[in-house]
């Protein structure tokens, strides 16, 4: 019978980290289905089907915003990889979505998807959507608005979340 060391399941552990952290993150041709639509209609269906909960990366718990009240934050793999990664400019495809809370249940979303790849000082890179409500009433949907890019502008890449996954 054969015995695992210590040095043997070391050696067994790294043979299996070492090829995924050489691995670049995902982008959207190597794992589909990660980037949310852009449409307002089905950008909605998706966000209330929570189509983003399977492969997004959830903060922890739910937490007060400075400005969208209380929040739950959702990372796609490809913000993700490139917030472990430490990037200043995030690649074309990275998204967030951020549930919007009244007590207990989500009553809205705020989106953003990185939609070009460099980092341009206005904010048109990204589309921002926010609905305060399920149905899409008064939603905003669309690149460098003001009520959106003014304050993300203040952020890394215009992401203003401190979460930073992998640490």
């Amino acid at each position: 019978m054969r015995y695992l060391t210590p040095v043997t399941l070391l050696l067994g552990a790294l043979a299996v980290i070492t090829p995924l952290q050489s691995q670049s993150a995902p982008d959207a041709t190597s794992w589909p289905n990660i980037i949310p639509p852009t449409g307002q209609t089905t950008l909605l269906n998706w966000l209330n089907k929570s189509g983003y909960k399977e492969n997004f990366l959830p903060e922890p718990k739910i937490h007060a915003s400075p400005v969208h009240g209380t929040v739950k934050t959702y990372y796609n793999p490809i913000l993700a990889g490139d917030l472990h990664a430490k990037r200043k400019v995030f690649r074309k495809g990275a998204a967030m979505v951020k549930e919007l809370y009244s007590g207990n249940k989500v009553t809205g979303y705020s989106v953003m998807v990185k939609v070009q790849k460099h980092a341009n000082t206005q904010g048109p890179d990204w589309l921002f959507y926010e609905t305060a409500d399920k149905t899409g009433q008064n939603a905003l949907l669309g690149r460098n608005l003001s009520a959106c890019a003014g304050c993300h502008s203040e952020g890394v890449d215009y992401l203003r979340s401190t979460f930073r996954p992998y640490k």
